[in-house]
């Protein structure tokens, strides 16, 4: 992504949390991030590069065996499940930034969309779509 595409993005520790800071899911979800070695081997080749790894639904990587860079979409999903329900909850509006330091350089991944909670990155949407959750 260009850094024109990310300007106007909310960044992890920029005041993004909800409830007086309690609820700041894009600084819990970075320092997950942060703190997962598996997580920096993945993303060891995008050194200087800003990746959307979720639009909605998770993004395909060239050379990745699953969506959103697998290694990094676990640590997400994992630390969004373990999270507070009230901060799962949370509405959000356009995209969040999280840095990554790498000895190469920098790495910045990108979430988000219009309108999305953080809830919505932990289902799949082709799970719900045409599944036994979307019918009655």
């Amino acid at each position: 992504m260009s850094d024109g595409q990310l300007a106007g993005a909310a960044s992890a520790g920029a005041g993004s949390g909800q409830m007086g800071g309690a609820c700041d899911m894009a600084a819990r979800v970075q320092e997950a991030l942060r703190r997962d070695p598996l997580v920096h081997a993945s993303i060891g080749g995008f050194a200087g590069k800003a990746i959307k790894v979720w639009d909605g639904d998770w993004v395909w990587m060239p050379g990745d065996i699953g969506q959103g860079l697998t290694a990094v979409r676990q640590a997400m999903e994992w630390e969004i499940a373990y999270s507070p329900k009230a901060c799962r909850a949370a509405p959000m509006h356009g995209l969040v930034v999280f840095s990554l330091v790498e000895p190469r350089g920098s790495v910045r991944l990108v979430v988000g969309q219009n309108d999305w909670r953080w809830s919505d990155m932990a289902i799949a949407r082709s799970t719900v779509q045409g599944s036994a959750l979307s019918k009655p």
